[in-house]
């Protein structure tokens, strides 16, 4: 039990990285990816992804947003080869250290 507790306690400290509908692969053309985050549940947390392989957080603290960093507000359609990097921001972030960004998410499909 105390484990446990123990563990939760770390998870709700941290942003939790985006997660894929779909492991990443080959897929039909226009198949949907759909991401999500366990920290979308807190209030402002927003999930940013990119779709040529580039950080969609620019490398300063804060939410430095790259020029190709899009919001994600609902799946995304496979059409073309895509390299997805995702992350999450919570700007309110828990802990007394970290920038608020989730660790990243890399993903590659293709049709």
């Amino acid at each position: 039990y105390w484990w446990t507790s123990r563990l939760a306690f770390m998870d709700s400290q941290v942003t939790r990285p985006a997660v894929a509908n779909l492991p990443e692969g080959k897929v039909p053309a226009g198949a949907m990816v759909a991401l999500s985050s366990p920290s979308q549940t807190l209030m402002g947390v927003k999930i940013y992804y990119t779709i040529d392989g580039s950080d969609p957080r620019l490398p300063q603290p804060g939410p430095m947003l790259s020029t190709q960093a899009v919001e994600y507000t609902g799946p995304i359609a496979v059409t073309a080869p895509i390299k997805l990097f995702v992350r999450v921001w919570n700007p309110a972030p828990t802990a007394p250290v970290g920038s608020g960004w989730s660790a990243p998410t890399l993903l590659s499909y293709s049709p």
